[in-house]
């Protein structure tokens, strides 16, 4: 799907703005130049954005641990027989 390679898009100076807020770790300030880009073409702003969504994953992420569901209870009362 996307290519592994860091491969900078210098096509456009908002592009390449952009690229550089990631450089020095600014996510948001990445996406705020890609909202500047206008008419970008879409492989050239996919890679910035592709190498946003990898600096911004936490690398500890992983699913919430599985929590049995309650059985609900009629308030003020004993619990269903």
């Amino acid at each position: 799907m996307f290519s592994r390679r860091n491969r900078r898009p210098s096509s456009l100076p908002e592009l390449s703005k952009a690229w550089e807020c990631l450089d020095g770790g600014d996510v948001p300030g990445a996406l705020r130049r890609l909202r500047q880009a206008g008419t970008a073409p879409l492989d050239r702003v996919a890679l910035v954005v592709g190498r946003a969504a990898g600096a911004a994953a936490a690398p500890t992420a992983r699913p919430a641990p599985h929590r049995p569901r309650q059985s609900a209870r009629p308030a003020g009362g004993s619990p269903p027989a």
